[in-house]
């Protein structure tokens, strides 16, 4: 009998908690970005009672840090530390978080304290609960199938359930890298290579590691024993030189190529780029003239050794620094699958929508787009 009540009394109490995240009511501490505004309790024995429930609003000067930081994660690809740094250079415009226990603050941004916003579902306007195992599994995360949503927003979003999920999958493509240039601070690092965390295994789905021989780079997968796949060698290998070679032919015909096909039918953040385009073009008549004025008190220096100047066609990715390189690649969401069997490498690149605008204004500015 003491076995069954106690089974009803928890098949009760989640119940009731599920109930109470369905109705939109918070539970604990609010999450970064939000206040809990007190509400009457439904219960009217418990609202005598003095007896309140909580639900999220936006905090006027913490939740733009929110959506601001989902922003980079989503669009720059960075990870919690290079995001930690970034906000530890203004905490007046982005103010740490404060702890339950005010003691414990260390006044500034940690990769913890970032990652646990950017883990943090609440954020996209749902109520969720048992993100975490309190009781059976000591704080350890619970994986998001076992996650209790709200059918329904139930408070304001800081960020959309899209930005949300693409963010997540941020995580798992950059796990272990770090995103500064440069040889990394470890004291066994010698160098740093250009297209770590870019390179994947085809056959086993690895991401590849670099290592460097006798002056050469090379990116390799070495699946422990066990967890290789029939067939697989033991070292698989490719050298890095010949994938950014190949790249570069890839980049310049499918993104930096002028006479790409582009869409015919432009979406309307290409549409109100191009009306400002030409309320400025407009501006810029009416300056021609005054320019004329100028140009004629001024001497004019020929130049030709500046028609040689402009890029060719090809673009060279191993002349380019390398912190440009990977800006490049994080802006392109480039993957490389490496076919060991064919010894073929896949290229895959994600033009964005923020990617082709800066590609056509870069364009235009060089004087050739559209010609």
């Amino acid at each position: 009998m003491s076995e069954w009540y106690v089974l009803e009394l928890l098949e009760k109490s989640w119940g009731g908690l599920e109930a109470h995240t369905e109705q939109g009511y918070n539970v604990g501490k609010p999450p970064y970005g939000y206040v809990a505004a007190k509400m009457p309790h439904p219960v009217p024995a418990r609202r005598a009672e003095g007896a309140c429930k909580h639900r999220l609003r936006p905090d006027p000067v913490r939740g733009p840090v929110v959506t601001q930081l989902f922003a980079w994660r989503v669009a720059e690809r960075l990870g919690c530390k290079a995001l930690a740094e970034r906000l530890n250079e203004d905490l007046d415009r982005y103010p740490p978080p404060m702890p339950v226990d005010p003691t414990r603050a260390v006044g500034h941004w940690t990769q913890s304290s970032v990652r646990e916003i950017l883990t943090n579902p609440k954020h996209t306007g749902y109520m969720v609960w048992n993100r975490r195992a309190t009781t059976s599994g000591r704080g350890r995360a619970n994986p998001p199938e076992a996650w209790v949503w709200s059918s329904e927003p139930t408070h304001e979003p800081l960020v959309t359930k899209d930005c949300f999920i693409e963010a997540q999958k941020v995580a798992a493509v950059r796990w272990s890298s770090r995103n500064a240039d440069g040889v990394s601070s470890h004291p066994n690092a010698k160098r740093t290579y250009s297209l770590r965390s870019f390179v994947f295994c085809a056959w086993c789905g690895r991401r590849m590691n670099g290592k460097a021989s006798r002056g050469t780079v090379y990116y390799v997968c070495s699946p422990p024993k066990g967890c290789a796949p029939e067939g697989h060698p033991n070292t698989i290998r490719v050298r890095e030189d010949l994938i950014i070679d190949e790249l570069s032919d890839f980049l310049t015909d499918n993104v930096f190529d002028p006479h790409r096909p582009r869409n015919p039918d432009p979406e309307p953040a290409e549409a109100v780029v191009r009306i400002r385009s030409t309320e400025l073009t407009g501006d810029r008549d009416l300056l021609v003239p005054q320019r004329a004025v100028v140009d004629q008190h001024q001497p004019v220096h020929p130049q030709p050794g500046l028609l040689a100047a402009p890029p060719s066609r090809r673009i060279e990715l191993l002349l380019v620094p390398d912190g440009h390189r990977r800006r490049l690649f994080e802006s392109l969401r480039m993957k490389i699958d490496f076919e060991w069997r064919t010894r073929t490498c896949h290229f895959q690149i994600t033009l964005t929508r923020a990617v082709e605008l800066r590609r056509e204004a870069t364009q235009g500015r060089s004087g050739r787009a559209g010609r």
